[in-house]
This record gives C-alpha cells, sequence and structure tokens, in this order.
C-alpha cells in the first residue's frame, strides 16, 4: 500500500460521547485493530455526513489520519466512515439486548487488541435482534456469551498457564493474608493495564496486584496511601522468600 493512503477498516460504534459543541469520541469495535478509541472532528455539525452514519449496531468502513498506526496513541483521528450495509436498528427489548452487548465487549477487550472470531460473531448476531424474535435473540445472545468467555479464557488462562496462574494466585495470596491478615479475592477486571503486554506479547502467566484503587487512578486527585504501599512491600516481600523457600 501505498504510503498516505488510509487503510479502511471494518468498525462498529460501541459507545459515544460528547467532546467539545462539535465533536465526539467514539469507542470503535474494528475487525482488524480491535478496540480504537477515535476523535470524530465536526461530526456534530449539522450538515455533517457523519451524523447519520455514527450509529450504533451498523457495520461501517472507516478510515483513520496520519499516525494511525501508532500502537502507542491513545486517540486515533477519524478520517471517513461509510455505512457497510446491515441489518435494521434492533428495537424494543432487543435494543437493551444491543446494547449490552456492546458494554459486555468494552468491559472485556483492552484496546488494540483485534478479536476477528468475536467481531463476526457480533456482526452475525445483530441481525437476530433486529428479527424480533424472542427465542432466537435468545439464543444469538447465549452464543455469544459463550464465545466471549471463551476468548477471555485464551486472552488470559490458556490451558498451558492455568495451573501456573493458580499457584501464583494461591501463593501470593497465602502470602498477603500473613501479612495484612486477610485473604484478598481473587478477581478479573473490567479495564486494562500494562498486565495485557506480559500476557499477550511476553507470553508471560500474570496475577496483578498491588496498592491503592481503581476508582481514584487517572483522576484529578490520584493518589496511593503511603501505608498501604508499604504493606504492598512488605506482602511481596513475603511473597518472595515464600517462593525462595520451595525452590
Amino acid at each position: 500500500m501505498k504510503r498516505g493512503l488510509a487503510a479502511h477498516l471494518s468498525a462498529y460504534v460501541l459507545l459515544q460521547y460528547d467532546w467539545s459543541e462539535t465533536s465526539l469520541i467514539l469507542d470503535l469495535f474494528t475487525r482488524e485493530r480491535g478496540r480504537l478509541a477515535v476523535a470524530a472532528k465536526g461530526a456534530k455539525r449539522p450538515y455533517s455526513q457523519l451524523r447519520g452514519v455514527l450509529l450504533p449496531f451498523q457495520r461501517l468502513s472507516v478510515s483513520l489520519g496520519r499516525g494511525s498506526d501508532d500502537a502507542h496513541a491513545e486517540v486515533h483521528t477519524l478520517r471517513s466512515a461509510e455505512w457497510a450495509g446491515g441489518a435494521p436498528m434492533p428495537s424494543g427489548g432487543a435494543l437493551f439486548t444491543g446494547f449490552y452487548l456492546n458494554e459486555l465487549l468494552l468491559r472485556l477487550l483492552a484496546r488494540q487488541d483485534p478479536h476477528a472470531a468475536l467481531f463476526d460473531a457480533y456482526a452475525q448476531v445483530l441481525p437476530v435482534l433486529a428479527a424480533a424474535d424472542e427465542a432466537q435473540s435468545q439464543a444469538g445472545l447465549r452464543a455469544f456469551e459463550l464465545m466471549s468467555a471463551n476468548v477471555f479464557e485464551q486472552m488470559y488462562f490458556s490451558t498451558d498457564w492455568k495451573g501456573v496462574v493458580l499457584i501464583l494466585q494461591a501463593d501470593s495470596r497465602a502470602a498477603a493474608e500473613a501479612i495484612l491478615g486477610r485473604r484478598p479475592p481473587f478477581v478479573g477486571v473490567p479495564y486494562g493495564s500494562d498486565m495485557r503486554l506480559l500476557v499477550r506479547q511476553g507470553a508471560t502467566p500474570t496475577v496483578m496486584f498491588g496498592p491503592g484503587d481503581v476508582r481514584d487512578a487517572h483522576a484529578a486527585d490520584e493518589h496511593v496511601a503511603l501505608d498501604e504501599v508499604a504493606a504492598c512491600a512488605r506482602v511481596l516481600a513475603a511473597w518472595v522468600v515464600r517462593e525462595l523457600a520451595v525452590a
């Protein structure tokens, strides 16, 4: 492909919110590059061609501006968007089901982590929702949920890693209980982190553990209490001692 020509991506709008009086920020689910944050400049202007295109549940063909291939870019610029065909907009209860699917993808997938099979499954279930057949809608929904669960398992708990991850979480929780007097829960979380780089690119089984509250992250008053930092350091030291003792 010649330099300067923008590649077209197949995409759906999962979420949009106001950026300014005339522009929007979109969370796009693309087949080729996964979830992307995209700025649609001027999309809210009365005569913008994007006003009737950037709708949920409609397949789009989009192109991004210069630098769109930068994996470290937080937000890309929308260059163009065209309707690529698809089913009518779901209505009634099916509309809420559609938004549930969008929320599921927003919580499940990290940015710039493509899953073509999941994209295709999403594209296939939308016409089922639009058909307004309750039985078929429920069957399509359950099938999509099952595929989403399988994708999540492949992302973070491959067959070869399950035992390693379980040992990691068991040992780290035991060390935390010895220091803190309580055992922290082992849970999945709906936000992204650099842990995905270790798991996906580094092929390293990983458990995330640390001080603070994610609700305070990336905010004006972002902070971590010093006593929590000290407690975390003691837990990690105790965990290293336990691992060396076993070795």
